[in-house]
């Protein structure tokens, strides 16, 4: 079995967009001010009767931050074309929430041609532009729609779950009402891809142990609506986590890995903070901050995203698409180190949390990393990079009678030696799923046979 998670720095022939937060549910797309409608495909006045059925009209765009939004929404669905609700003629541009035309990417001359005295409709396309339609077609089509709350699908810590939040001009969700909770619970249960995980990183937080909750914003965390038992934790540092069938909290230490809910921000926030950035992203080779976002293949969805991986400028065997390919195949660590190698790869060694998130949505089991200590020195580091030490690291810390933290050099059982590192697969319990842990040698790398991850860099 495999299954591949590929960072790319280019969307096949289609425009690159900054990363929009966006969920899935079967059919429609949502971001936090549209819904993208893919199936049933409509002409455009039954587009419109379908968004006026969910309290919404065809969608508004007045501004080139929500023509990038809506165009995550087509890129991301895969589609060429979508509805929106403009409508032309020759003497002015109209809504159809009233609003008149103010912000436009239509080509020139976008009104007064004699080829829309009679009137035109108006298809977004995925090349950042607009185009009027005399007829009518069948098409996709997209909402205005606004949101509260959006789901982070992937798991993380509470650190990078606020911090992707944050780079999306939101914080964790301040969820303060039942009707509130029961919202979230319902969007929660209508994504597929999320059915698995029971709790849900939201915004409350005790990061000093003082016993004062509070919100991410920073205000008091008034109205966090905690499990029955729970009342207000003093200890910490802990942070607050959604149970998705009760709508109440617990307190979690950060470190557990989870989904998350952001809140969508409103027009003042907008106006007040602009998008911040932050560690969730890379720096492309022109400078340009590049977010993580996803998009759909095959019909099936995998994350994606720009890997900043050339430190020097003019080392170019440096540059190109970072894969990750998992194997669920039982080799000793040699073995799984030359099948990569065979395949012109080498064993996976996650360098910074993003790519330690994507090593994690492709594994199935527990699996071989690249990341070892051959000197028996107690410093890890990739394999091919001896003596340069890895910073970063997510190594298991033991609960219980289990006192000796990760990396032990397997002194719990062995005698020292040279060391080499699974990732753990336990999506059941979020503490240990994607921590790492060490294997010993001599005689273990030649005993333990588990799967194993291989990374590939691809020249461009």
């Amino acid at each position: 079995m495999k299954m591949w998670v590929v960072l790319l720095a280019v969307l096949c022939n289609r425009v690159e967009v900054e990363g929009v937060l966006i969920n899935r549910q079967h059919d429609t797309l949502y971001s936090c001010n549209y819904m993208l409608v893919e199936e049933p495909q409509l002409h455009r006045d039954a587009a419109a009767e379908y968004c006026e059925r969910k309290a919404a009209t065809l969608a508004t765009v007045t501004s080139s931050d929500q023509q990038a939004e809506l165009l995550s929404l087509i890129v991301e669905a895969g589609i060429d074309s979508a509805w929106i609700g403009l409508f032309l003629r020759s003497d002015t541009g109209r809504w159809d929430d009233g609003s008149q035309l103010s912000f436009s990417v239509l080509p020139e001359p976008a009104i007064g041609e004699d080829s829309v005295q009679s009137g035109a409709n108006v298809l977004a396309l995925s090349n950042n532009t607009w185009t009027r339609v005399e007829g009518k077609m069948e098409a996709p089509f997209i909402c205005s729609y606004k949101r509260s709350f959006m789901v982070l699908e992937g798991l993380s810590t509470h650190a990078e779950a606020q911090s992707k939040c944050t780079y999306e001009g939101m914080n964790l969700a301040k969820i303060t009402t039942f009707k509130q909770a029961k919202s979230v619970r319902k969007m929660i249960n209508r994504i597929p891809s999320i059915s698995q995980y029971t709790w849900f990183w939201v915004g409350g937080e005790n990061p000093t142990a003082s016993g004062v909750w509070q919100w991410s914003d920073g205000t008091p965390a008034h109205g966090l609506k905690w499990e029955k038992g729970v009342s207000s934790p003093r200890e910490g540092p802990l942070y607050a986590s959604l149970n998705k069938k009760t709508g109440r909290c617990r307190p979690l230490h950060g470190y557990f890995l989870n989904p998350a809910i952001c809140q969508c921000p409103t027009s003042q926030d907008h106006d007040a903070a602009p998008r911040a950035q932050s560690d969730y992203g890379q720096i492309n080779s022109e400078g340009k901050y590049v977010p993580l976002f996803r998009q759909r293949s095959s019909n099936r969805l995998k994350m994606i995203g720009v890997e900043h991986s050339h430190d020097d400028e003019d080392n170019e065997s440096q540059q190109g698409i970072l894969s990750y390919q998992y194997y669920d195949l039982l080799y000793t660590h040699g073995d799984a180190q030359s099948h990569c190698e065979a395949n012109g790869g080498t064993l996976a060694c996650p360098r910074n949390p993003i790519q330690q998130s994507l090593i994690i949505q492709t594994i199935r089991s527990n699996a071989w990393l690249g990341v070892v200590d051959v000197d028996e020195d107690g410093v890890y580091t990739c394999i091919g990079e001896e003596g340069v030490r890895l910073s970063y690291s997510n190594w298991y810390t033991r609960f219980g009678n289990e006192a000796v933290p990760e990396p032990d050099n397997m002194t719990d059982r062995m005698k020292p030696g040279a060391s080499y590192t699974q990732i753990l697969y336990d999506p059941q319990r979020n503490w240990r799923h994607g921590t790492w842990i060490d294997r010993g040698a001599p005689q273990y790398e030649f005993v333990v046979k588990s799967a194993f991850v291989c990374e590939k860099r691809i020249r461009r």
